[in-house]
């Protein structure tokens, strides 16, 4: 995870979101390059909410990203905290 991306007014490596598979030593990034990913909530197996910003944004968002990749559905502007709760049927 070295990396040469920086955030303003932080210090230490930019916020992102790794897979990491510890049998084969190997790590592989989620969020690309240019969005800053932070505050991860699982919704299932293979989806997640968190926290975004991408360079030159004022405030972070709230997207939905998948394991598999893809560009992240933009869920709600200037937002912080996501959380998730199970929803039970009848």
């Amino acid at each position: 995870m070295d990396e040469d991306t920086t955030m303003k007014d932080r210090d230490g490596p930019p916020p992102a979101i790794f897979l990491v598979n510890f049998d084969a030593k190997a790590a592989r990034r989620l969020t690309a390059n240019d969005l800053f990913a932070w505050e991860l909530q699982w919704l299932d197996g293979s989806d997640f909410l968190c926290i975004a910003k991408r360079k030159g944004d004022r405030e972070p968002s709230m997207v939905r990203m998948a394991l598999s990749g893809g560009a992240p559905p933009l869920l709600a502007k200037n937002t912080r905290s996501p959380s998730v709760s199970a929803t039970s049927t009848p």
